[in-house]
């Protein structure tokens, strides 16, 4: 079983704890940290595929240094 759930907004986060309630402590945004979603880029232009993967980076560098600082 997962520890850790790692999801790009709210709505997925809601989604995840409403089907399988046993792990809502474990679900989090990669925004979550500096508060902000990602939005779903498909079907939309190419910069909004950039503007989401910089915003993968810069949620996963936020969890990378949270979860070294506990080891």
């Amino acid at each position: 079983m997962a520890d850790l759930i790692l999801v790009m907004d709210q709505k997925q986060k809601h989604d995840i704890a409403s089907k399988y309630p046993y792990v809502s402590g474990k679900i989090f945004r990669l925004g979550e940290f500096g508060k902000f979603d990602i939005p779903d880029p498909y079907r939309k232009p190419r910069s909004d595929f950039e503007s989401a993967l910089k915003l993968i980076d810069l949620g996963l560098k936020a969890w990378i240094s949270k979860i070294s600082a506990v080891n």
